[in-house]
């Protein structure tokens, strides 16, 4: 389990990361992120607990998506490659990919899952360019 550093540098990460990363990497939506990381530090919960892959939801591709993105900008590609891997896997078991499974959701959700779907292809596209690999979503 991963624990949070503490409030007021978790806080100065958190605005660093939304005014300069989520610039080119919108998958995040901030003030759900926001509200989220609030909740779990009122509850002295992980943000992790709900994300992991098993649970197969948007918030674990979009961990997965940024775990991507940081392992690529540490030179570790393998780990690169596995933790996107298992994001488009993860996408594509909840629907992500599918213009259906949006179809009854509400505007801003639909956005989000349209916005983590993209950063799914975008990143697969460059891995599989960068690392000469065939790509995982098609």
């Amino acid at each position: 389990m991963f624990s949070l550093p503490p409030r007021n540098k978790s806080l100065q990460l958190i605005m660093l990361f939304f005014s300069d990363a989520s610039i080119i990497f919108p998958k995040v939506d901030r003030p759900s992120f926001i509200q989220r990381y609030h909740d779990a530090k009122r509850n002295e919960q992980s943000l992790w607990e709900d994300t992991e892959p098993s649970a197969a939801n948007r918030e674990s591709v979009q961990s997965l998506l940024l775990m991507t993105h940081y392992n690529q900008g540490a030179q570790q590609p393998e780990r690169a490659w596995n933790a996107h891997g298992l994001a488009v896997r993860t996408a594509y078991k909840i629907g992500l990919h599918s213009k259906a499974a949006l179809a009854d959701l509400m505007r801003s959700e639909m956005e989000a899952l349209k916005r983590t779907w993209h950063g799914c292809v975008v990143l697969d596209r460059l891995l599989a360019m960068t690392l000469g690999r065939p790509g995982n979503s098609s």
